[in-house]
């Protein structure tokens, strides 16, 4: 959490995106490791507090709040995603489920998503192969169509 957190000054620190990448693995490690409740709390300190992601994540060029030229954001986004997307698929109990509140950001981020220009989504270290699944649970088929296109999903990875 300290670097969804922290990820204003991290940012400012590496503004070429050339050191946070060598995070990717020791966060997914972590992330991995989160109870239902701590990935969704996570997920919300990386949205912050109006329910945006933070502008570090923003393009500053755009005022739309979901530009993410941080390719550590984007990865880090996707980690969280794909990690409730596992525990969902894994466990038919699962918490998550049953978490409102998760809903409710998933469906933020979505909608953040599907806001922003493809231009202003830095590509991702790594793209987990099930946020296609995630997503279908959250959206329409339009929704999920134009998802899919602007993050650049391979229908083969559902």
């Amino acid at each position: 959490m300290a670097i969804a957190r922290n990820m204003p000054a991290l940012a400012k620190k590496d503004k070429q995106d050339q050191v946070l990448c060598w995070l990717v693995e020791p966060v997914a490690v972590v992330i991995q490791s989160l109870s239902s409740s701590a990935l969704t709390d996570l997920l919300q300190e990386l949205q912050g507090s109006e329910g945006q992601l933070p502008r570090v994540l923003q393009n500053k060029t755009v005022t739309v709040s979901l530009s993410l030229p941080l390719s550590l954001g984007v990865t880090l986004l996707y980690l969280i995603l794909s990690e409730g997307e596992r525990m969902q698929s894994s466990d038919p109990n699962c918490q998550l489920m049953d978490d409102n509140r998760w809903t409710e950001l998933v469906f933020s981020v979505t909608r953040e998503l599907l806001k922003v220009p493809p231009s202003s989504l830095s590509p991702p270290l790594f793209t987990p192969p099930n946020l296609l699944s995630l997503f279908s649970r959250y959206v329409d088929r339009q929704r999920l169509e134009l998802l899919q296109e602007k993050l650049q999903i391979s229908a083969l990875s559902r």
